[in-house]
């Protein structure tokens, strides 16, 4: 079910039509709810900023439901819409973003705000943010919450065992100094995780190369993977090297296992979501500190791209409830909030007004290693191949090129046998995602009075 679940997403939404007329009622209040992959410390932040919203108004009561990890969360949100039990609002991660655009059961953020009078100022969120989560018109489909960026940490107190002084800002730099601290020590130089998020599509994105063609998926569904460019091919045969000669260590495709083998002090270097930091403040045994990903030496570097989840509205509510979720994601958007959020959690500030309150509160300067991210994310002039990325089923997608990945670490595929079954295996899934959009456009046309 996992495998094959977003490409069996719009089929499920498609083949619905229904109406969650009935509203329940708590205390005299409307009740919206919104169901999310906050669980833990997050969960205990998110709960007080619903808390906060609820105590700010006397019309609704805002519920948050934790509804397991993403995948999970989302399966649930299809099977409930398929029985006109859909939550009002649902956190999807990232890679469902194209999914969620063409299923037909969403209302834009952008029109909930405009259909309800109330202002949406799109000009104060994040570039990169923004761009990630509105269509090719600039509109924005969904409400950003809680976005991640990839970022070098490293270990400053074994920087000072070894005597290096210069943290690897290209990959050149990073290859060799990797080498060098293998040949003095028994550590490695660089654990990584989500491999595909960061050695595939955030590398492609800062080194301005695309992903897919044309613009990375955001003209439509007739797009294909540029998994075979050479800076692409050539800089994963360089990682494969390293992982062999013990340079680089692989510890599997999230982020668990690496970030506790860089606890460990295994390795000196992790490439990782800045939302580790909140992690490592509690955890790190040593001083640490964060840097920006890599780059390759000749070229500039872009701007990287934005992970974590965004917040999409359902269809099939009563009309009063969305001018409330309106107001609710206007609370949330608020400076205070967001920097609030971001100083605990390590996710990005999403609005330039809330990484400007937490300058002006100088939590930068106590705490330097949590602006890293949102420089990255500013750094340079954002073009169409650094915009995001806009693929149907990405999260199969991601799966092909996970599974090759391992197989050239592995040294079971050369790297350009591996990268070429990625491309082949990632078009597949495109091509059946346009197919199934297709049928279901049809399907509609054929049904219409």
């Amino acid at each position: 079910m996992k495998k094959f679940y977003l490409v069996l997403l719009l089929a499920f939404f498609a083949s619905c039509t229904n109406s969650n007329s009935e509203t329940q009622r708590k205390d005299g209040k409307r009740v919206i709810r919104f169901w999310h992959s906050m669980s833990g410390a997050l969960q205990e932040k998110l709960n007080k900023i619903i808390d906060g919203f609820n105590a700010s108004q006397n019309e609704v009561i805002v519920e948050g439901t934790y509804k397991g990890n993403y995948t999970d969360a989302l399966n649930g949100v299809v099977a409930a819409y398929r029985g006109g039990k859909q939550p009002h609002i649902t956190q999807v991660f990232e890679v469902g973003t194209q999914s969620m655009m063409q299923s037909g059961a969403i209302i834009p953020v952008e029109d909930l705000f405009t259909k309800n009078g109330i202002d949406l100022n799109k000009s104060d969120f994040l570039a990169p943010v923004l761009g990630y989560y509105s269509n090719l018109d600039g509109k924005m489909i969904s409400m950003p919450f809680n976005s991640s960026t990839p970022i070098i940490f490293y270990n400053q107190d074994l920087l000072d065992e070894l005597k290096i002084t210069k943290i690897p800002e290209t990959w050149d730099e990073m290859f060799a100094v990797s080498k060098e601290i293998k040949s003095k020590s028994p550590y490695c130089g660089l654990v990584f995780g989500w491999q595909s998020w960061t050695l595939v599509e955030n590398f492609l994105a800062i080194n301005n190369v695309a992903i897919a063609n044309p613009e990375n998926g955001f003209l439509g569904l007739d797009v294909k993977m540029n998994l075979l460019s050479p800076e692409l091919s050539k800089n994963i045969a360089r990682v494969a090297e390293a992982i062999q000669n013990k340079e680089f260590l692989f510890e599997g495709r999230r982020s668990e296992a690496p970030r506790r083998s860089f606890l460990a002090r295994k390795c000196v270097f992790f490439v990782d979501s800045s939302s580790s930091i909140g992690t490592l403040k509690k955890a790190a045994q040593f001083k640490w500190g964060t840097a920006y990903q890599p780059y390759l030496s000749d070229r500039k570097p872009q701007n990287s791209l934005i992970g974590g989840a965004s917040l999409w509205v359902m269809k099939g509510h009563p009309e009063a409830d969305y001018k409330s979720i309106a107001e609710f994601f206007k609370f949330i958007a608020r400076p205070e909030i967001q920097a609030e959020w971001h100083q605990a959690t390590g996710y990005i500030p999403i609005t330039r007004s809330s990484y400007d309150l937490s300058t002006s509160q100088g939590f930068y300067l106590k705490e330097p290693q949590q602006e890293t991210a949102v420089k990255q994310l500013l750094r340079g002039e954002m073009t169409s191949k650094s915009r995001g990325i806009r693929l149907g089923n990405f999260s199969q997608v991601r799966e092909v090129i996970e599974e090759n990945l391992e197989k050239i670490w592995e040294g079971r595929l050369t790297t350009e046998e591996g990268l070429k079954e990625a491309n082949e295996g990632a078009n597949l899934v495109l091509d059946r995602f346009k197919q199934l959009r297709s049928n279901n456009d049809k399907a509609s046309e054929e049904t219409k009075p």
